[in-house]
């Protein structure tokens, strides 16, 4: 099972391709938005609904900087709690995240930060032979690969 973190201020709404080519039965996405992210139309909600059987939606409280960034690690630090047997891969362009990623490495726990392009994720997913939590912010066009 996988679990999709999903920061909708950053992101918008290319996560959805994304996940309706890779989420299994199983698999979990919990969508992280405030105020401030980006609204998804009727058309992106149903085809959203076509295929993902387990959505969790999180509103953040905002006002400060990062508030919805802080409030999705403390939910991965949850999960991670919940599972130390999956790989955790958070997909950024936030180099901020990498004290999240060095703190968890230390703790055992398999994790990464990725700025890369949601199609060449499908790449380095396939590469790896653990189950994947991806932490989706962008924007994700001019993104480089950065795997610690």
């Amino acid at each position: 099972m996988i679990n999709y973190l999903i920061d909708s201020e950053n992101i918008g709404t290319k996560w959805i391709s994304y996940l309706d080519e890779n989420i299994e039965e199983l698999d979990k996405a919990f969508l992280f938005y405030t105020d401030a992210s980006k609204s998804i139309s009727c058309k992106e909600l149903s085809v959203l609904f076509s295929f993902i059987h387990q959505l969790e939606t999180i509103h953040c409280q905002n006002g400060t900087a990062n508030a919805l960034d802080f409030q999705l690690v403390s939910y991965l630090g949850y999960l991670i709690r919940m599972d130390t047997k999956s790989t955790y891969c958070i997909l950024s362009k936030d180099k901020g995240y990498d004290a999240v990623v060095h703190f968890w490495k230390e703790k055992g726990i398999h994790i990464y930060r990725i700025e890369e392009s949601v199609e060449k994720l499908k790449s380095v997913m396939e590469q790896e032979d653990e189950k994947v939590v991806v932490m989706l912010a962008g924007p994700f066009d001019e993104m480089d690969c950065f795997l610690d």
